[in-house]
C-alpha cells in the first residue's frame, strides 16, 4: 500500500493450486472469516489507511474502500439485518 501511494506500480500475478482436498466444514470457514476480519480491523485502525483515504481521488479511493474495509463492513450490516428479522418473526 504504501508503494502505490507514493506513485508505485504493483504487478499482479495470479496462480492456481492443484491439491489435495481440504476441508470445508462449519468450523473452518468460520475460522477463515474471523482470521481475515480479525486483520481487517487492524488494518483499518492504521495509519496507512488514513494516508491512502486523504490522498486517493475519489474514484479510486471508493474501489479501494469498497474492495477491503467495506466489504467487512457490510458483512455485519446483512447479518445484523438477518438476525433483527429473525428475531422480529
Amino acid at each position: 500500500m504504501n508503494a502505490f501511494g507514493h506513485g508505485g506500480q504493483i504487478k499482479h500475478s495470479e496462480y492456481y493450486q492443484c491439491s489435495k482436498g481440504h476441508d470445508l466444514g462449519f468450523g473452518t470457514i468460520l475460522n477463515f472469516q474471523t482470521k481475515i476480519s480479525t486483520g481487517m480491523g487492524e488494518q483499518m485502525l492504521s495509519q496507512e489507511y488514513y494516508y491512502l483515504g486523504s490522498q486517493l481521488p475519489i474514484n479510486h479511493f471508493l474501489t479501494f474502500y469498497y474492495a477491503h474495509p467495506s466489504f467487512q463492513i457490510n458483512n455485519i450490516l446483512v447479518m445484523t439485518l438477518l438476525l433483527y428479522t429473525y428475531v422480529e418473526k
